[in-house]
């Protein structure tokens, strides 16, 4: 007596699904109005809203610091404070005060 499995099938009638090729799915994505056109265009529109949103503020900022080497680096303290010093301007007229006498060893 022999056991047989179940019947291994031949073949299928139902065709294997077709797919598009690489290149048609790239040229859908690339045509004019398309998904990354589209993409392109949301993105350039939101850069533009924060600009002008922005703008203003990076304005008063620029005047404020026009000369961005004219501070220290920016230190935050123990409280969480953020201090930015403005460094000494160098004087062209000579120090006021004496230099110290020299030292005899």
């Amino acid at each position: 007596m022999a056991l047989h499995g179940p019947a291994a099938a031949q073949g299928t009638d139902d065709p294997a699904p077709s797919e598009p090729p690489l290149g048609a799915l790239l040229e859908d994505l690339l045509r004019p109005g398309g998904p990354i056109d589209q993409m392109t265009q949301s993105a350039r529109e939101a850069i533009e809203a924060l600009q002008q949103r922005t703008g203003p503020w990076a304005d008063a900022l620029g005047a404020v610091i026009a000369n961005p080497d004219a501070y220290e680096t920016p230190k935050t303290l123990p409280n969480g404070d953020i201090v930015i010093r403005r460094r000494a301007e160098p004087s062209d007229e000579p120090d006021e005060t004496p230099p110290p006498p020299p030292i005899d060893l």
